[in-house]
């Protein structure tokens, strides 16, 4: 990621934020230029990575918000960006690096990504954005809220949905881990969506985000003759997969079992492998046998996860000499990997060309490419895990049961 400001001194206040918070993953550059000039440098601001560009109050008049895709312009609240405390920086650099996953504006009967919203008015912190049409989850939304939409918008935040109709709210339903299923009805006033006219619309906008994301992969895959993406079979990761194949580099899937899995998944992870040409490595985790032994305990400690991964790195460790590790890791997930470095040394060197692609976006790479997303999704599923997992939220357990998913 890039972070444009306009001065010297505004870029020195920044690059103590970047240093402290992002260990220096982001880069910083100046515009070195003020008032009616900055829109023309603004620009000239090369299409090469997610950029955020950000404004002082006292140059908000000289700057048309041409915001897109790959490209945000914040303004903020201070004249200066030098004036602005650190803390505040950074909260600051969070909310427009949320606008790269949220913002969408309605039109008539379509939606349009990558403008500011003309319908969500708070970005809040984990959120993420998606399209629910043509699936056993529209059923069952529509038949507890009484509806008869064709689809429903989500904002998925970390423990509700919100779900809109065009630009009308309404309902929220509850996803917290830990209480009982709930839904709040706001309105009955749905709009019937053109669903085609809704891909068609975001063809640039998706090919911008490709473009930029494959060229970074080919740019820091190129230093590596190993290159590794574990697969479980989610949006994510299965994104990545094909966002590589496009990319034409040379990688090895590798899918955990876990012994826990759904068998939809399973299949799932056969069938597209087939379609994508992919041949891909297993590891045997036996989370199964551990759990007999050790009881849910074994799960709510998050042992299982620490397994999962070491059971990962002992396979790459006895096949593997230097590899480049791809992960489908996005922002939207929690604020710890929203400031984790795309680019990192771990044991092993491990890079994240997604983090800034929402549910959305990944929603229209399926679609261009005529590829299935997991079953599980199309039930009401936001992340895909094992069928034994106490931290699946209370909405995933109401479908578990409903469509007999275990």
């Amino acid at each position: 990621m890039k972070i444009y400001v306009r001065s010297k001194k505004d870029k020195d206040a920044i690059s103590h934020v970047i240093k402290k918070w992002y260990k220096g993953d982001i880069q910083v550059e100046t515009l070195k230029t003020r008032g009616e000039k900055l829109n023309e440098k603004i620009k000239e601001i090369p299409k090469e990575d997610f950029t955020i560009v950000l404004i002082g109050k006292e140059d908000k008049e000289f700057v048309e918000d041409i915001s897109n895709s790959w490209l945000k312009i914040h303004f903020l609240r201070k004249a200066k960006v030098r004036n602005v405390k650190q803390r505040d920086l950074k909260k600051e650099i969070e909310e427009a690096k949320l606008r790269f996953l949220l913002d969408i504006t309605f039109k008539e009967n379509f939606y349009l990504l990558g403008r500011k919203s003309n319908f969500i008015s708070k970005y809040k912190f984990g959120s993420d954005i998606f399209l629910v049409y043509n699936s056993k989850f529209l059923e069952y939304l529509n038949s507890i809220l009484s509806t008869s939409s064709n689809h429903f918008l989500v904002l998925h935040e970390p423990s509700r949905d919100i779900l809109f109709s065009g630009k009308n709210k309404i309902a929220e339903i509850s996803r917290s881990l830990f209480s009982k299923f709930s839904f709040k009805k706001f309105s009955s006033q749905t709009i019937e969506l053109n669903i085609d006219k809704t891909f068609s619309k975001n063809k640039n906008h998706l090919k911008e985000k490709i473009e930029i994301t494959i060229s970074k992969v080919k740019k820091v895959s190129e230093k590596f003759e190993e290159i590794l993406i574990p697969w479980s079979g989610g949006k994510d990761s299965t994104a990545l997969l094909i966002l590589a194949k496009i990319s034409k580099i040379k990688f090895t899937p590798i899918f955990v079992d876990t012994g826990l899995e759904f068998k939809i998944n399973l299949d799932y992870i056969e069938k597209i492998s087939k379609k994508l040409k992919l041949k891909f490595e297993v590891v045997e985790a036996n989370l199964d046998k551990v759990l007999r032994i050790k009881g849910k305990e074994f799960l709510i400690k998050r042992e299982c996860t620490k397994q999962k991964v070491s059971s990962l790195y002992n396979f790459i460790r006895r096949n593997f000499e230097n590899p480049l590790i791809l992960i489908g890791d996005r922002i939207s997930e929690s604020l710890q990997r929203s400031f984790r470095p795309e680019f990192y040394k771990d044991e092993f060197w491990v890079f994240s060309p997604i983090k800034y692609w929402s549910f959305f976006d990944i929603q229209l790479l399926f679609k261009k490419f005529n590829l299935e997303i997991d079953p599980l999704y199309n039930f009401g599923f936001y992340r895909i895990g094992c069928k034994v997992c106490p931290f699946i939220d209370c909405l995933e357990k109401k479908i578990i049961k409903k469509f007999k998913l275990s």
